[in-house]
Formats: C-alpha cells, structure tokens, sequence
C-alpha cells in the first residue's frame, strides 16, 4: 500500500486514486483488470529505478507460476489504456531483456472532487423462510444469491435468482451444517465452510464434487482474479449462525486455490481484538475486514481496517467508537458500508471516504430497531447490497429434576416475550423468587427485574437508562446486588427491600472487571478481569475495598461461580480455543479440570449439595444444559435442543434441588436485498 501522504498519482492526463483503487484518464475511468492496476503502482512506488521481470512477478502473483509472457500482456494492456507506447514511452519504460522503469514525472497530489453518493433504491425481502437464512453471496453479475439456511433442520446452501418470483435451489443436501458460500470471480464455483467437519471447502456453483481445502477456519473469501482465498482462523468448537467468535483473537489468512499453501496475514493482537468478516479490495492485494475488541459484559466494539498482503502494513479506518460490524466497500472505494448493533443506532449505515482512508462522519441508511444487521456484502458492480436480518425470541425455561438430579420433564417457559435477551436467572435464597436481567429491543443497557418463582409477577427494580448486570441475591432475605457499567452510576449497588439502592464498597476496575457472582454466606465477590490477551479471577470482601487474584498469570479463567460452602470456585478457562470447566479452591490450590473434551463448557451454579455444577455445554453445533459430579466426573445432559439456530446460556439450580432455569433464545433471520443507483 502507499504510504498515506501519496494516496493519488498524478502525471500527464492520468490520475491514480490509490484508495479508490481507481485511474482516470482525461477526466474518465479507465478499465484495468487488478493485476495491471498493481503493476503500475510497483512502478510507480519503485520508479527511482529499473524493476526485473522476476521482482514484477514474485510482487504481483505471489509466487505462482507465470511467464514473461502474462507480464509483457500485462504491461502492454497499461500502455493501450494509458495512451502509452512501448516504441516512444512516455510512461513506462523498457529496460531490455531486464524489466521495466516508470519514467513519468509525478503531479502534485490534488484530491478529485467527490461524486454524489448513491441514494438508496428500493428493499426487497428475498427470502421467507421460518428458519434462520444467512451468509448472502452474490453472483459475479449479481443476477444471483447463494445463502446458507437451516430450514431443513440442518444449514445447506441455496442459490436463488433476484428476478421476482424465482424459486430456490438447494445446493448441497449432505447434512454437514454448510455455511459462508462465496461466489467465485468466473461464477463456476462456491466456496464454503463444511460446519459438521469444519473447513473451507469448493464446490461447483451448481452442485456436485468437493475439494477440502483446510480443516479449520471460516469466512472464505475470493481474491479478483480467483487464485486465492482469504479466511478466518480459529480452533474453537462455535455455531457459527449465532456466533461469530470475535471475542477471541482470532487472525486472517491467505490460501493459495493450486499450491494448497496457506499465509498467515494478520498476527495476535495486531491489530488488538477478533480478526472477522475479511473481504478483498478490486486490486487484489488489499483485505478489507473488521477487528472485534471485547468489553465488560460482553460489549464489544470493532473498527474496519486494511492490510496490504504484501508488505502487512496496516491501515485503520475511523468510523466512531460504535461498532462497525461486516464491513464492504464500494467497488470505487469511496463509501464504507457497515453495520451497528448499538440500541437506537442499530442499522445499516454508510461513511464517505477521502485520503488515506479517512471517513466523513457515517450517516444512517436502515435503521433496524435494536436487531441485527449481519452478513453484508455488495454485488460486483456496486448496484445492491445483501444483509441479513436476525431477531430473537429470549426466555427463561425451566426443568423439573428428581432426587438424582435427572430431568422429569422437557424445558418449560417460566419467562417469555420479545426482549432481545433475557439472562443471568437467580433464585432467592428461599426460592420464592428470581431475578434476571432483560435487554430489551431497541436498548443496548440492561434492567434488572425481579418476579415470583413461577415467572409471574415480574417487576424492573433498575431503571432503563442505567447498565446493569450481573444480579444476585445476597444473604438469606431479598436484598439484590448488581453492577452498573458506564455513566456516572458506574459500580456496583445494593438493593434492600423497601429501600432505594445504594452503592457498594466493592472497589474494581469497572471497565475490566466481568461476571460479578456473590458468595451464599454474601461476604465475599468474585470476577474476572480481562487483560489484553486473557482472563483473571479476583476475590474480595464485598465490603472490604482491594480484590486479590487467585488464578496463575500464564492461564485464562473466568466466569466464577461459588460453590455452596464457599470453598470452590466454579469457571471457564480458556484453553486452545475451547472451554474447559475447571474449579479452584478460594483459599489456594491447584485447579483441576471436570470437563475437558474440545467444545464449549461454561460453569453457571452448583447443586445445593455442592457435588454437580450446572453449565451451557455446545456439542456438534448444538447447545444445551448439563451437569457434572465434582466427586465422579458423571456429565448428564439435561435438555435435549437439536437445533443450531438457538441457544442456551446462563442458568441457576433452586436452593431446594429440584428445579434449574436457563436462558433459551431463538434466532430466525432472513435475507434483504437493497438497490442502490
């Protein structure tokens, strides 16, 4: 990439917009396929000297096998729309036998007067299912979409024309959760992710043999001229229609389609967050994708940036401290289109672009009402954008246990509406209660409420413009504790019954510190604090001021969870991109591990004995509840949901033993199409 002082080359009747990866000849656009494009900026960037053919070609084609030939066709296809001439070069230059030179004095920069933005056509609801329909694609020509959909009971690809009243086609029909189709350059083929076995796989676009390209990784994208393909890497156990792991450092890398060779593209941490959603420039070298970076109680904020796939270096793009989620931009790339999950804010939204990537203040397009805007992606030519749109069905279930622990019944709703989340379920210290926290639609804060063990009667005791989170009961009567994260209420608070709430003496770092769980006895807090790279748990006396740290530097636990006696602590430590169930002693000791199989497994409660801990477990894409014995290392399953497109999280077991509650959402999405002219 140029550097960001000499992001326009002008000389002669030519200008070169770098950041719109755009060249203009008198004043018109001038059609250079990318590989052209990318040879005249190396000679540009390199013109103090006379460039190989060798060095011309390891820059632009990586490495795979070219002749002189395809270069001197390149070249000549410059010359041709450049007005250029090999024989009296004005341009670019021969150097005989060894390669070329640009000869061309440079302009100084003037920035082109920006063209008008294009407006926002009509929006048409392309698919209909019941299901959760994800991951449009569109065609080369955009006549097409192809899209992943569960409506089957098991995500398959499906094409569909976007002519009105065109029937769908299924694709794949093996049972493998298929997933993420990209649409190759020439449209012969579909790229995609085999979920069941995991992977990036190719198809043809129509059907028929696969070719298994890596085990691992997601978000396969095509390069321009279809020799390579960029995707995510992570190791970790997801369903990817609900989640997209951008809480985890997740990095980007390059596939070559003949070689099988794979380049790592980003690193750890560089730049800070989740690395996701990559999608590649028109000049075939840059990658344009967003990095995720997590925050107390689960917010996360994310930022689009570029890297140069050559040289790494890193560009980023400032939209707003919101987030900027599946980032495209404008095959001339001038407007960065996004899309935000922020309350009031959420929607699809638009930024122009000027030097160096610099954005205008964004402007809302699609404003969506608190739900999600994911998946977006713009057809070739820059005339529609595809997008999915995700609500939710939040509630709180209930399972009856017998005196072993074993279900007695399927899940049953003890909570339902049409909040976005419904979370963090409790019960009362004598059962007769719970408390929860509620997101509603169209909010980014939570609300505590509290209602009677039945689910009725249920009552916000926080009002709607603080954050709070975390709920628990503290002690033996209805006194509730809470954070409150952002604002000038920021802590945590204590609410007796009867009276108003106040603040506590628990001092914490209230933008690092997470999953706040009270002990029974109500003395003491436990936490996790996040550092850049992992997780901590610290513990303290809730009214004593300091926490100390009881887990060792070079392990990631969190999410603690008190054991009955206050002797245990329950958690997650992260291991290999997977969740393991642990449990640490409070006064010191060893951590042994209860649940190590390569999945997800998050400690919620323990039984009022204190020998089983309740916990989520995700298994083969599927969530659903289980415990596990701390004396026999016994697991049962407890629900029995078979279905990707929901989830369960969360959850607490009754003081008397015969009774746990969880959260269940459900996800359907379909797909939209918006024209733009």
């Amino acid at each position: 990439m140029p550097s960001q002082s000499a992001r326009l080359h002008r000389f002669g009747d030519i200008a070169i917009d770098c950041d719109r990866l755009e060249v203009q000849r008198d004043g018109k656009i001038v059609d250079l396929e990318p590989k052209a494009f990318r040879v005249l900026l190396y000679l540009i960037e390199n013109r103090h000297r006379v460039v190989s053919k060798e060095e011309l070609i390891s820059a632009i084609w990586a490495g795979a096998f070219v002749t002189d030939n395809v270069l001197t066709r390149v070249v000549a296809q410059i010359r041709k729309q450049l007005g250029d001439s090999a024989r009296a070069p004005r341009y670019i230059e021969t150097a005989a036998t060894t390669g070329y030179r640009f000869v061309a004095e440079l302009l100084p920069e003037e920035w082109p007067k920006s063209a008008k933005a294009p407006q926002l056509g009509s929006i048409r609801h392309l698919t209909t299912s019941l299901g959760s329909d994800l991951w449009p694609s569109f065609s080369p020509d955009g006549s097409q979409i192809a899209f992943s959909s569960n409506r089957t009971g098991r995500f398959e690809i499906y094409t569909r024309s976007l002519v009105p009243g065109s029937t769908e086609r299924q694709i794949t029909s093996d049972g493998r959760e298929n997933i993420q189709p990209a649409w190759s350059p020439d449209g012969q083929y579909l790229a995609y992710v085999s979920g069941k076995t995991g992977g990036i796989c190719v198809m043809p676009a129509t059907g028929g043999p696969v070719r298994h390209l890596t085990d691992r990784g997601d978000s396969p994208r095509w390069s321009p001229d279809g020799q390579t393909l960029v995707f995510r890497e992570h190791t970790r156990n997801v369903n990817h229609g609900i989640e997209n792991v951008e809480f985890i450092p997740t990095t980007l890398a390059t596939i070559s389609l003949d070689s099988g060779s794979v380049k790592h593209l980003t690193d750890p941490g560089k730049p800070p967050g989740g690395h996701a959603s990559p999608t590649w420039l028109p000049d075939g070298r840059h990658v344009l994708f967003s990095a995720w970076i997590h925050r107390p109680a689960y917010a996360l904020s994310s930022a689009p940036w570029i890297i140069d796939t050559l040289t790494g270096e890193l560009v980023p793009i400032d939209v707003g401290p919101a987030t900027a989620q599946f980032p495209t931009l404008s095959p001339d790339g001038r407007y960065l289109y996004f899309g935000r999950a922020a309350g009031h804010d959420s929607g699809l939204w638009r930024a122009t672009l000027g030097p160096a990537f610099q954005a205008q203040p964004p402007e809302l397009l699609i404003p969506t009402g608190g739900s999600w805007l994911r998946d977006l992606t713009m057809s070739a030519r820059g005339g529609h954008l595809a997008y999915s749109f995700q609500s939710a069905e939040s509630a709180l279930l209930t399972v009856s246990l017998d005196a072993r622990g074993n279900p007695e019944s399927e899940p049953e709703p003890l909570i339902r509406d049409r909040a976005f989340s419904n979370y963090d379920p409790v019960f009362s210290a004598d059962g007769s209660k719970i408390a929860y926290t509620s997101m509603r639609q169209g909010f980014d804060a939570g609300m505590i409420y509290m209602a009677n063990r039945d689910g009725s009667s249920a009552t916000a005791i926080t009002p709607p413009d603080q954050n709070a989170g975390d709920p628990n009961w503290i002690g033996n009567g209805l006194t509730i504790g809470y954070a409150v994260r952002g604002g000038k209420d920021q802590g945590y608070w204590v609410k007796s019954p009867d009276e108003p709430p106040a603040r506590g003496g628990w001092n914490l770092d209230w933008e690092l510190a997470d999953r706040i769980n009270i002990s029974k006895d109500g003395l003491y807090a436990a936490a996790h604090v996040w550092t850049s790279t992992s997780m901590r748990i610290v513990v303290g006396g809730l009214g004593a001021g300091a926490a100390r740290v009881i887990t060792p530097a070079d392990k990631s636990v969190g999410f603690p969870k008190w054991s009955p006696d206050g002797r245990w602590i329950a958690a997650m430590e992260d291991m290999d991109g997977n969740s393991t169930l642990v449990i640490l002693p409070f006064e010191g000791g060893p951590i042994q591990t209860l649940v190590s199989e390569p999945a997800q497994s998050f400690a919620v409660d323990w039984s009022p004995d204190g020998d089983k801990i309740l916990f989520n477990g995700l298994r083969d894409g599927v969530w659903n509840m289980y415990w596990v014995s701390r004396s026999t290392r016994e697991i049962r399953r407890l629900t029995n949901f078979a279905d990707q497109a929901g989830f369960v999280r969360w959850g607490d077991w009754s003081p008397d033993g015969w009774q746990v509650i969880f959260e269940r959402s459900d996800l359907t999405s379909n797909i939209y199409v918006a024209d733009l002219h």
